[in-house]
């Protein structure tokens, strides 16, 4: 996955977004309030985008793309980019930021996502003399057992908060479904736990998939079904799906005027043919027609 400035010109908050984020910030204020995440949401949603925004604003504070992506958030919401900040203060991660370990499963053990996203985090933030993640993470043939993991957060968590974001988490459930091994719900278990009660380490944890994780196992016993169930039940399960009127407001900021003879233009076309929408029964999409041409405002209330 792409990171750093470059990967966030352009991104444009939604108001799920700030939600989610507002509860990440909550989070790092308080470990009572959750730092286990589960994202779910349809192919296309912005899933995805919104790692790449959440490694930009977990940044160290003297990269470019720490300022930029705060710099995005102050201008949506003022509000949750100071609590944000306070949360990362409280986490002693306001100046040298987070380890940020993200990686896309694959059909595999989550224990093989998990510790090559540490792995490949670790060189990125130490380099390759790094002592914290054994290569044998990514090279060993096999995953690594759940305690080498627990214990490998451990040790990166001594050193510096840590994420660990696990993109299309879906695959990994499948492969569960699909095997005899019974280790996975564990593991997941375990890096919740860590993020719980007076004890808990500077760590947040994330999942993204397609739907619930009982929803990959319907061919799956029911106690290994009940299994993951519980799993989840340790995770904030979030909805990721913007409302139309959230969809429609993101597809005209995208759009950019170059000049005034054009708003003019919009302005005057807007005035002749507001009867005609109304009456279509689009009077929910007065507000946002002007920004979004030249499309059509029948597109425009399809596209959603």
């Amino acid at each position: 996955r792409d990171h750093g400035l470059r990967a966030i010109e352009g991104y444009i908050p939604t108001g799920r977004i700030v939600d989610v984020i507002a509860r990440i910030a909550r989070g790092l204020s308080d470990p009572a309030a959750g730092r286990a995440f589960s994202l779910t949401g349809p192919h296309g949603g912005g899933k995805s985008s919104f790692a790449v925004f959440v490694d930009a604003l977990l940044s160290a504070s003297s990269t470019p793309e720490h300022k930029s992506s705060h710099r995005i958030l102050h201008s949506v919401d003022e509000g949750v980019q100071h609590r944000l900040v306070t949360g990362l203060k409280s986490m002693g991660a306001n100046r040298k930021g987070f380890l940020r370990a993200s990686a896309t499963a694959q059909a595999e053990p989550v224990a093989a996502t998990v510790g090559r996203a540490l792995y490949t985090a670790a060189l990125r933030d130490f380099g390759m003399d790094q002592q914290l993640v054994p290569k044998s993470f990514v090279g060993g043939g096999s995953a690594p057992s759940n305690s080498d993991i627990t214990a490998c957060v451990s040790r990166i968590c001594e050193e510096k908060p840590l994420i660990i974001v696990i993109d299309e988490f879906g695959k990994n459930l499948e492969y569960f479904a699909s095997s005899s091994e019974d280790g996975d719900p564990f593991l997941l278990q375990n890096l919740a736990e860590l993020t719980q009660g007076e004890g808990a380490l500077p760590l947040l944890v994330m999942t993204m998939q397609h739907l619930s994780f009982e929803d990959y196992l319907q061919q799956d016993s029911s106690v290994r079904r009940r299994e993951w169930s519980k799993v989840q039940g340790r995770f904030q399960d979030i909805p990721f799906i913007e409302s139309p009127s959230e969809a429609r407001r993101l597809i005209g900021a995208s759009l950019e005027s170059v000049t005034s003879d054009f708003d003019k233009a919009a302005a005057l076309w807007l005035n002749r043919n507001r009867k005609t929408l109304e009456s279509l029964g689009l009077r929910d999409l007065l507000s946002d027609v002007r920004d979004a041409l030249p499309l059509h405002p029948v597109t425009l209330a399809v596209l959603p």
